[in-house]
Formats: structure tokens, C-alpha cells, sequence
């Protein structure tokens, strides 16, 4: 249904893509995942006509129908309306269909701007689904959907009669849906047969091999250049000590030291253009492991926070009353609930951020918070990174830049003013901020929103070793799983 053909595009000088080649059947749900700035999204653009390639070629056979990142809306836009912009009047009928297929014909009548994003997020779908499309790409599918939003996509795109190619974070959702991964790397692809924990054991055995392979080049490079510093030295020493006899005799030491250095240099020379002309096993690019050594780790009291009979109101609306949480050191906790329940208002009243209409709110006084919110309020997007990070800290600058190595923020960007910089490096300079504060209790809200799947996978792996006490916030299921929080707080 889809074949991409050597296909090679640059921005600003710099080669994107450099000969991409892949095909896909129907009905094959695929995995496309990178880095972030490898290219998927453009990718999804290029298959959808939206952005020409330099070179190569792209076929369909069928028609396409995308969903990207973000959701183009009028908020004034009633949602039947929206339904009906590519039908003709008389396939109103379907206009229910999809409705109902979708589980929101309770919204036919609604306007956009009422709409939580999870709502929309069908909504959009529904309209995909009404253009009967062959192809189906999917940018990040499951950003504002609840639990049980994402769990009615993954039916939805197993059930999808047609090809999926969806580009998404959500590792559970490459692991229930996907029978192939097309990783972006470096300017071309990748395939793997198998879902993303297939594609994570098949890349980790390959780099293991390479590794080995580059290892035992690397043997046999410094051997060989050994040698060439034994044959340059053993030259060198002839040419010092060298003499010319009195009577010019031709077969004299002066004559016999020149034709051996001669002899020596040349052999230098040949192994020297043997190991230019040698192309050994590359180094592979293993990321770097984030590893936190909790020196000294300060746990805080027994008692951490407490809300009392609280009961809060937004706008008119009670979002919870007479609500009661205790948590204690070392409690790893999960709060969920389904969209616009009150889970950032929660964590917002536990740090006084909203008043409680009636109870009492406890923070004990000793605690050092780590605070990660969705709108990253807390950062100073004037500073460059190191500054923001050592201002608040106070940390050594060759620690803050270790910390941000490993959540992969190169050296020029470590410098650059925050505000240019994306979300998801916003993400990580907070996260890096919690890492070097000796914060002894974090509060993450959805953490790993914008963070490629390596980030992902490195602040797990942080996270699973942190000895303190975490209340986090987060709807993808595979990271609550890796990090262990093991209580869980519905609202």
C-alpha cells in the first residue's frame, strides 16, 4: 500500500534523509520511532504530499488520512458540522455512525471550545474514519487521552481495516498493536519484525555484537600501530647513529645505517597506509546511562504530607470535597483519574498553588520538593540552561553538566537561552534541576510528555533507583510499571 524509494531531503544544508527505503502491506500496524529531530514527523508529512523530497519517490495505493500533534480546531466549530465538511448532505446518516463508533455521540451538538482534549482527539478520528482512508497515520495518538482513551485506540487501530503507521511514545501501545518497528537513525531506517520490546532486545543484541567487533579492531589498530612507532623509533636510532668513515668506503656503517632506516621508514609508511585504508568496526552510540549516586540521602521526616477533609472548588465546579491523603517516606505513588478529574489541581493545592473551599493541607516543613508541571512554569526561560539550573541549585557547574549529558542536551544547546529550546529539553533541564537539588520528594506531572523514548527509558532507570518519595501524575502505563509505584490514588 505505501513504498518509500531511496528518498533524501535537507534543511538548511543539513541531509534529513539519505536514501530511505521501506514498503508496507495492508492491514500492517507499524512502529515508527527516532529520536527526537530524526525526522518521523516529517516523514508522515513527505507520505502525505505535504513536504517534497530532493531525490526519490514515495507510491501509495489508496488514500491517506493523518492525525498530527496538534488538532486544528475552530473553537466555535460545532462538532456535527466538523463531521459533515467533506460528505454530502444526504450521508448525514454516517455522520451518527461514526459517532457511535467512537463513543461520543452525546457530543453531536457540542461546540469544539467546550471539548477536553481526549474529546477531541475522537473526534478528529471519527472525521479520519468518515474518509474512509486505506492509510492511517498517527502522530502521537494518545497525547491527552486518559487511560481509557488509549485503551479504546488500541481497538480502535487493531480493528483499523488498513495500514497504521503510528509514531507514539507510548510503549504499551507499540507493544499491543505493532508486528513491526521502522526506527529512523542517522539519516536512513531500520526495520525490526516484532513490537517495541522485540525491536529493544534486537537492537540491544546488535550493538552488543558491534561492540565486540569494534573491540577487537581496536586490537588489532593498536597493534599495528605499535608497530609503526617500533619500525619509526628502530629508523630514527639508525639515522642518529650513523657514520661516515674517513675514506668514504660505500659499504661502511654511514651506508649500511642509511639503508636500514630507509628499509624501516618504508615499512612505517605501508603499515600506516594499511590502517588508513582499513575500515574498522565504528564505536556503537550507547546512550548515556543516567546514574544518581544518593550520597548521604536526606529521606525527611516519616510523615510527608497530609490533606484533611479538603474539599476544592474551580469555577463553580466542586472537583472533590471532603478528600483525605496521607503520605509517608518513601511512598511511590500514581495519581489517575480520567480527564478533568482534578490531578493538577491536587498537586497544585497539596503546594498551596489553589485554596481549599473547606480542610486542612499539610507539608511538613523539613521536605525539599521536586516539582515538575506540564506548563513548566517553574523554569527561567531567559537563562541558558546551566544558568537557570545553577542559580536555583547552587550545584557545581561540572556536575550540572554531566547531569545534562546524560539526559542528552549537547554542549551548545547547555548555553542557549531556554526559551529557544523545545519542550521536550525544557523537560530535561527540569528533570536535571530535581537530580542536583537532593530533592527528597518529587512530584511529577505527566513527566515524560515530549521526551523521546530513550529519555523515557534513562529517567526510568533514574527514577527506579531514587530512594525518596514520588507522587507522580502519568498516563503512560509501561513507565508507572518500570518505576514501581505501587499505590495509587484515583480520583
Amino acid at each position: 500500500m505505501l513504498t518509500i524509494k531511496n528518498i533524501c531531503i535537507s534543511f538548511d544544508d543539513h541531509a534529513l534523509f539519505g536514501g530511505v527505503d521501506f514498503s508496507i502491506s495492508k492491514n500492517e500496524k507499524i512502529g515508527l520511532v527516532g529520536k527526537n529531530g530524526s525526522g518521523k514527523s516529517t516523514l508522515l508529512n513527505i507520505i502525505r504530499g505535504e513536504i517534497q523530497v530532493d531525490s526519490g519517490d514515495v507510491y501509495t495505493s489508496g488514500s491517506v488520512g493523518f492525525q498530527p500533534q496538534v488538532l486544528d480546531f475552530h473553537d466555535d466549530e460545532v462538532v456535527g458540522e466538523f463531521l459533515m465538511k467533506n460528505l454530502e448532505q444526504w450521508q448525514g446518516y454516517r455522520v451518527d455512525e461514526a459517532l457511535n463508533e467512537f463513543e461520543v455521540e452525546h457530543l453531536k451538538e457540542r461546540k469544539m471550545q467546550t471539548l477536553s482534549s481526549g474529546q477531541k482527539s475522537k473526534i478528529y478520528l471519527a472525521n479520519i474514519y468518515l474518509q474512509e482512508c486505506d492509510i492511517l497515520l498517527l502522530d502521537e495518538p494518545t497525547n491527552h487521552l486518559d487511560v481509557d482513551g488509549i485503551l479504546w485506540l488500541e481497538c480502535f487501530i487493531k480493528d483499523f481495516d488498513g495500514a497504521v503507521i503510528i509514531v507514539s511514545h507510548d510503549r504499551k501501545l507499540l507493544n499491543t498493536v505493532t508486528a513491526k518497528i521502522i526506527e529512523l537513525e542517522k539519516g536512513g531506517v531500520t526495520i525490526y519484525g516484532g513490537n517495541y520490546d522485540f525491536y529493544k532486545k534486537q537492537k540491544e543484541d546488535i550493538m552488543a555484537a558491534q561492540m565486540r567487533m569494534h573491540e577487537s579492531d581496536q586490537k588489532i589498530k593498536k597493534k599495528l600501530e605499535k608497530e609503526v612507532r617500533d619500525l619509526r623509533q628502530k629508523a630514527d636510532k639508525e639515522e642518529a647513529g650513523k657514520k661516515r668513515r674517513k675514506d668514504g668506503d660505500k659499504i661502511g656503517a654511514y651506508f649500511l645505517a642509511e639503508k636500514a632506516a630507509r628499509k624501516n621508514y618504508r615499512q612505517a609508511k605501508s603499515l600506516e597506509s594499511r590502517i588508513a585504508r582499513t575500515d574498522f568496526t565504528e564505536k556503537p552510540e550507547i546512550d548515556n546511562e543516567i546514574k544518581m549516586i544518593f550520597k548521604d540521602f536526606d529521606f525527611g521526616p516519616q510523615k510527608v504530607a497530609e490533606l484533611s477533609d479538603v474539599s476544592v472548588e474551580i469555577d463553580g465546579r466542586l472537583l472533590y470535597e471532603g478528600l483525605n491523603l496521607a503520605i509517608q517516606k518513601g511512598d511511590r505513588m500514581q495519581l489517575s483519574g480520567k480527564n478533568g478529574a482534578g490531578k493538577t489541581v491536587l498537586i497544585k493545592t497539596l503546594l498551596g498553588g489553589v485554596e481549599t473551599k473547606e480542610g486542612s493541607v499539610f507539608l511538613a516543613e523539613n521536605i525539599k520538593v521536586g516539582y515538575l508541571s506540564q506548563e513548566h512554569g517553574e523554569l527561567d526561560i531567559d537563562l541558558s540552561p546551566l544558568k537557570h539550573i545553577s542559580d536555583k541549585t547552587k550545584a557545581n557547574s561540572t556536575f550540572i553538566f554531566q547531569v545534562l549529558a546524560c539526559l542528552q542536551i549537547s554542549r551548545e544547546d547547555i548555553q542557549k537561552p531556554l526559551n529557544i529550546l523545545s519542550k521536550g529539553q525544557q523537560s530535561k533541564v527540569l528533570l536535571a534541576e530535581m537530580m542536583v537539588s537532593s530533592a527528597n520528594f518529587l512530584i511529577l506531572d505527566e513527566p515524560t510528555n515530549h521526551l523521546d523514548l530513550d529519555t523515557r527509558e534513562a529517567l526510568e532507570n533514574l527514577l527506579k533507583e531514587y530512594p525518596g518519595t514520588i507522587l507522580c501524575v502519568s498516563h503512560d502505563r509501561y513507565f508507572v510499571e518500570k518505576i514501581g509505584l505501587d499505590k495509587e490514588i484515583k480520583l
